[in-house]
């Protein structure tokens, strides 16, 4: 076979590979479904799969991720619930000593039930960890005889939990049990989440579901693991906000850092001033050249004399970021379903409606 044919089966052979390739990951979904650019996410810098720590950073490091996250709990949260003694259909003009007292007992741990429900916005689900005076371990059924003499009394804390906090640790599998799927036993870790530097004593807990209340939205199927992250379907737009805003930033300083170039004529003689840079105490004339010219930087009102060469400041002129910002931002917004007026707020005068 001649090298001409070596060759044209060599390009054969890479394109039946990459055309395999391209066919598998199209089929797993990785890629956004894009049938002819299947490595669309890759190149965009999106990452395949989304795990919690990606929600939590995009959560506590990124402004828009943010703003959806408390956007929706504050308007959710304006005033506590009001907790009605029967249906809705009963609910009287004048509370009774029930409601008196539930509201009374709330009071302190609606921040509690709050808090759990921030996180479970972030992640797939969170919980509230119950913390009962009932001289039992953490890992047997609540005794609600005990619970019911002591009343309020047997309630000592609300703990809100993240997602990666508490794990199942066993499930029930029998299938002739009314709590067939569900979690048997968790695990309860306290690792403080997002705190790396944490150096503390921490363990693992076993906790039995009695002693667990799950936040799990999107969940109708009573599966834990099918909550929906609120950050989730907006996810690779919040990444694009931060490329857009952090480009402009730094286009910006690059402009502003006054980077210089120095270009000498053809008739400069170089030698020399090399030999004139050694002699001056530097090792060659590109150190020379590069202490001179962060001298130039450093000070606001330094000059520079050149005899044979000539310096230019490289700059560009940026473009406008705030167009495609704004439909990377609508876009975010119409995610969470929230205006984008009322989640980044409108300059223009426009009142928030």
């Amino acid at each position: 076979m001649s090298e001409q044919d070596n060759g044209l089966q060599l390009a054969v052979n890479n394109l039946a590979t990459e055309m395999r390739r391209a066919n598998y990951l199209n089929a797993i979904g990785i890629g956004g479904g894009n049938t002819k650019r299947p490595t669309l996410y890759q190149e965009f810098g999106y990452p395949r799969t989304i795990t919690f720590h990606d929600f939590y950073n995009m959560y506590r490091r990124n402004a828009a991720g943010f703003a959806v996250v408390h956007r929706l709990l504050d308007g959710c949260w304006q005033d506590y619930p009001v907790i009605v003694d029967g249906d809705e259909s009963q609910e009287a003009k004048k509370t009774n000593p029930w409601e008196k007292n539930v509201t009374r007992f709330m009071k302190k741990w609606w921040p509690k039930v709050k808090d759990a429900d921030r996180r479970n916005m972030v992640g797939r689900y969170s919980a509230l960890l119950l913390q009962i005076k009932d001289n039992r371990p953490w890992n047997e059924e609540v005794d609600t005889s005990l619970v019911r003499s002591l009343g309020e009394a047997a309630l000592v804390k609300l703990i809100p939990v993240w997602e990666p906090q508490l794990t199942v640790a066993e499930w029930d599998n029998d299938r002739q049990s009314e709590t067939f799927g569900q979690p048997k036993m968790f695990n309860f870790n306290e690792h403080p989440v997002g705190d790396e530097a944490f150096v503390g004593p921490t363990r693992g807990e076993p906790v039995h579901p009695s002693r667990v209340i799950l936040f799990c939205e999107g969940s109708e199927d009573d599966n834990v693991l099918s909550g929906i992250p609120l950050l989730e379907a907006g996810y690779n737009k919040g990444l694009d906000l931060e490329k857009i805003s952090g480009g402009g930033a730094e286009g910006f300083l690059k402009n502003a850092s006054r980077q210089i170039a120095v270009e000498f004529s053809k008739e400069t003689d170089m030698a020399t001033l090399s030999d004139l840079a050694k002699k001056a105490g530097y090792a060659d004339l590109g150190e020379a050249m590069g202490d001179k010219v962060n001298k130039l930087n450093r000070g606001t009102d330094a000059a520079a004399v050149m005899q044979a060469g000539q310096m230019h400041v490289l700059s560009v002129t940026p473009g406008d970021h705030g167009p495609t910002w704004e439909v990377t931002a609508n876009e975010l917004a119409a995610s969470v379903q929230i205006p984008f007026t009322i989640l980044f707020g409108q300059q223009t005068g426009r009142g928030e409606r």
